[in-house]
């Protein structure tokens, strides 16, 4: 693996149904903050511990809606049907329907927020020029922060791009790792109140600090098509229906 650092520039929203509307201009409001029981949101001790907050196996037959609640709306257009449940697998589509392209996805929003934390997750991700996939902190309210654990814009998924958004200006701490994306691997961040780490099969492969966030935030899981840049768009070489499969889901909280 190589690793190395820039800084980059972009813009992005999202829209996940029922729980928050956010974009980069207007921030992020939860629909039913009130009742969310936040993490502390005093910055907390050095050298604290990670607990157990909850492991998802999707052994089930559907997306479990009282952890996760699902992304149906723009911009890109995700819809809840690409999100699917299968095999101990949950399955987030890109998919091109009657000429129309789509994505999906899951977040913990209006569910659980975290305060610091360790996250974990076991995916693969399919070849797919023009579609992209996101495993991403965002703020309980307003934005920034952001933290993007996993940002596959590569369409050939051999380049994850690891970023902090940390200003209004969206200015960013921002590495990559290459690995072959296509193929099973653990990815991880561990975010405590000193440093931001990012963890690949059990290793970290870069830490950010100066700027940790120090609020609550919840997860999100999303797919999408047409990144940024020239060439962005799916073209003759990418399938119709493209599969980010994710094996389990786990968090902690850091106490």
């Amino acid at each position: 693996m190589q690793l190395k650092s820039r800084r980059v520039s972009l813009r992005r929203g999202l829209l996940l149904a029922g729980a928050a509307t956010a974009t980069l201009a207007t921030g992020c409001i939860p629909s039913a903050a009130s009742a969310i029981p936040y993490a502390n949101t005093a910055a907390a001790k050095s050298g604290g511990s990670f607990s157990p907050a909850f492991t998802d196996d999707f052994n089930g037959g559907s997306v479990n809606r009282g952890t996760w609640g699902l992304y149906n709306g723009g911009p890109g257009t995700r819809v809840a049907s690409n999100a699917v449940v299968h095999n101990g697998v949950l399955t987030l589509y890109s998919r091109k329907v009657n000429g129309r392209w789509s994505g999906a996805g899951i977040s913990s929003g209006g569910k659980q927020l975290f305060t610091y934390g360790k996250f974990e997750f076991r995916a693969k991700l399919q070849r797919g020029d023009g579609t992209r996939a996101v495993a991403l902190l965002w703020p309980a309210h307003g934005w920034p922060p952001e933290i993007d654990y996993f940002e596959m814009w590569d369409g050939s998924r051999q380049k994850n791009m690891l970023t902090n958004h940390y200003s209004k200006a969206n200015k960013m701490q921002h590495s990559s790792v290459r690995a072959d994306f296509t193929k099973w691997h653990t990815i991880g961040l561990e975010w405590t109140p000193g440093a931001i780490k990012y963890i690949l099969d059990g290793k970290v492969v870069a830490t950010q600090t100066g700027h940790v966030p120090h609020q609550p935030m919840w997860m999100g899981f999303q797919t999408t098509t047409g990144a940024y840049g020239p060439g962005a768009a799916p073209n003759k070489s990418t399938p119709s229906s493209v599969a980010w499969d994710i094996d389990y889901i786990k968090a902690w909280h850091y106490r």
